[in-house]
């Protein structure tokens, strides 16, 4: 039996853990630039306290899209992007997979 672990790493793959917030973390950095669907942008209130760009949910939230949200809120202080509401798909991809990898 043999660990897959060094295979991903030297192979640039993802696991599926890791494929899981970087699909979530990308769709919901979509949302921010393109504020479609409204129905879920509207949920959605970036904080106005600092200039970290966290997301503030209101309570009433679903739990799967608070775990989102908080790996949103991980992952932008991480990978220093200025404005969320701007950011580019292809650089946010690129910074999310160079972090997790």
């Amino acid at each position: 039996r043999y660990h897959t672990k060094y295979l991903f790493i030297q192979l640039n793959f993802l696991t599926v853990h890791n494929l899981y917030k970087y699909m979530s973390v990308n769709k919901l950095g979509k949302l921010m630039c393109t504020k479609t669907p409204s129905v879920l942008y509207e949920n959605i209130k970036v904080s106005s306290r600092n200039k970290e760009n966290l997301i503030i949910l209101n309570s009433s939230s679903r739990k799967d899209t608070r775990q989102i949200v908080n790996y949103w809120n991980i992952f932008i202080k991480k990978i220093d992007i200025p404005d969320p509401h701007s950011i580019v798909s292809s650089v946010l991809k690129f910074k999310l997979k160079r972090l997790l990898l």
